[in-house]
């Protein structure tokens, strides 16, 4: 009975620092977040549509690019 009492003590203690750690993340995005973009929304908005232009981009890019050559079709000249 006391290895669960202290396992429970340990366990609740864990607990209390990962969500003091999470409020800690939370209090510093925030901080972060207004000190950037200020009450502006579109600030926010931006901050998540910008990294997915440029995923899409990277992904049309390197399709292109990776593309297999069809029959008959070479990147390099060759008599």
């Amino acid at each position: 009975m006391v290895l669960t009492d202290r396992f429970r003590d340990d366990l609740r203690q864990v607990q209390d620092a990962g969500l003091s750690s999470l409020r800690t993340i939370h209090g510093l995005l925030l901080r972060e977040s207004r000190t950037r973009y200020g009450r502006r929304s579109a600030g926010y908005v931006w901050a998540l549509i910008s990294p997915m232009i440029l995923l899409v981009v990277m992904m049309v890019v390197f399709s292109a690019i990776a593309r297999p050559a069809g029959a008959g079709e070479a990147w390099w000249c060759s008599f």
